[in-house]
């Protein structure tokens, strides 16, 4: 474990006791662009299906918020910072201003790029005019908005606290606040929706000035209510809607560059690529990781841990081989697959060699594609995605 105190370590190499040229020069292996990740663990209610942490107990919100601008502080470094996505859990549900006091200190303590994606999730409910005016002020350029699903019984079921129509006046307020690149989540597979309404739904969506849509189906998991009332999930109608789906986003305008990500040219989520390309990126809050230099930092779970532990984090060496498997696992996630120059020069390696055999099994089967130095699946291999990346491990 490593304390609050000598966070620096993960930005600069250096203890605040003793510095080393070892970690120095480790330090300055990392020269792309990081992301800040923030996590606002409150919320209104807890929906049937989150597995996510949070809690509907406010009572720790001003402690918390605190603890988070000491966690900002504690870090130095020079490197620079395109992103910042402020999560949770709900973050437009916390007090006036609690926002934009978290970004402010972000903004003097990180190097954050003057074009910087700024963004903030919100649910329609809490969702205000005043929130959406005090986060643009404060440089947020992208909204991530939680609709789930247009029918309003399947949001009852859901356990969401808004309706459709609460949702699309979050889309209109925040275009007229100028954030105009707005992205929706929604979810398929739920009980009782049909494919033809799932696509009905797509296409109310669609015809919003939405710039992003993120699909996740539906997954019931240990410790949720949904799992605990015995709710099940059909598998088999799940893909057939992602199947559905991809087609008709793309027909509207929406590529498909990540298994669940749909986007408009160049409105592809900047901070989420982070992740996907294995690219740096700080955690901040409870039940917040990040990854730097080849090393993950992982935070305290609890929202009363982390006030105690004053961000305390567990620190893990990632091996480069553990890094090319990751990268490889993750890059295959998205359109662009796998950059072959890069897994190579970072992670010592040489794909094409380990595993030429395989990568040619996959290509006579028509499953993925070599072109311009990256190897990528092809569109219909998606499907069976997981059993290709087991063939390249």
């Amino acid at each position: 474990m490593i304390t609050n105190a000598n966070k620096t370590e993960i930005l600069t190499g250096e203890n605040n006791a003793a510095s080393t040229d070892a970690g120095k020069a480790a330090a300055a292996t990392e020269t792309r662009a990081g992301g800040v990740y923030v996590h606002i663990p409150y919320c209104k209610s807890k929906c049937g299906y989150c597995a996510f942490y949070s809690r509907t107990d406010y009572s720790s919100s001003e402690l918390y918020l605190t603890a988070l601008k000491k966690e900002i502080d504690s870090y130095k470094t020079d490197c620079p910072f395109d992103t910042i996505y402020i999560g949770g859990g709900t973050p437009s549900s916390v007090r006036p201003g609690y926002i934009a006091e978290i970004i402010g200190h972000i903004k003097r303590r990180f190097n954050i790029a003057a074009d910087a994606e700024i963004t903030v999730e919100a649910n329609p409910d809490t969702c205000s005019r005043g929130f959406l005016a005090e986060i643009a002020a404060q440089g947020v350029n992208r909204l991530s908005l939680g609709l789930q699903t247009d029918d309003g019984a399947l949001l009852r079921f859901l356990g969401r606290r808004h309706d459709y129509a609460r949702f699309t006046a979050c889309v209109a307020d925040a275009s007229q606040t100028g954030i105009t690149n707005i992205s929706a989540d929604l979810m398929y597979g739920l009980p009782a929706q049909s494919a033809d309404a799932f696509l009905r739904t797509l296409a109310a969506v669609c015809a919003l000035p939405l710039a992003h849509i993120s699909l996740y189906p539906l997954k019931v998991e240990e410790g949720t209510p949904f799992y605990e009332s015995g709710i099940a999930v059909d598998g088999d109608l799940q893909a057939d809607m992602y199947g559905a789906a991809v087609p008709f986003l793309r027909e509207r305008g929406f590529d498909r560059y990540e298994v669940g990500n749909f986007a408009k040219t160049g409105r592809e989520s900047r901070h989420n690529l982070k992740y996907w390309r294995l690219a740096p990126y700080v955690g901040l809050g409870a039940a917040a990781h990040s990854y730097f230099n080849g090393e993950r930092y992982q935070n305290p779970d609890g929202i009363s841990e982390y006030l105690v532990s004053g961000g305390r984090v567990q620190k893990t060496k990632i091996s480069k081989t553990e890094s090319a498997e990751e990268y490889i696992m993750l890059a295959l996630r998205t359109k662009e697959g796998i950059n072959l120059d890069f897994l190579k020069s970072e992670f010592d390696c040489d794909l094409m060699n380990k595993k030429p055999a395989e990568i040619k099994s996959l290509q006579s089967r028509g499953m993925v594609e070599y072109d311009s130095g990256n190897l990528r699946l092809s569109d219909g291999a998606f499907y069976v995605m997981n059993s290709i990346i087991l063939k390249l491990l």
